[in-house]
């Protein structure tokens, strides 16, 4: 067997960059978009998943735009610049 399994479907490629999109941050709105849908509901229904890890990046871009606001630095900012 190559890189690639041999049950592998186009579906199975929209479907993981779909997920990616998630993972990375892009809004639904957006993803919907580049995913060609009419309709966001098939984007939110079928290509996105709740996760642990997508829950906690949540919680993280919200507590950094409430620190933002609050007239606070964000926290990957200031610890990026102190690693240099």
């Amino acid at each position: 067997m190559g890189p690639v399994a041999p049950d592998l479907v186009m579906y199975d490629l929209r479907h993981t960059y779909c997920t990616d999109l998630e993972a990375a941050g892009v809004p639904i709105n957006i993803a919907r978009d580049l995913m060609g849908h009419a309709n966001i509901s098939i984007t939110s229904r079928i290509y996105t998943h709740r996760s642990t890890e997508s829950l906690a990046k949540a919680r993280d871009l919200i507590d950094n735009f409430q620190d933002k606001k609050a007239g606070k630095c964000d926290k990957s900012v200031t610890s990026s610049k102190q690693s240099l």
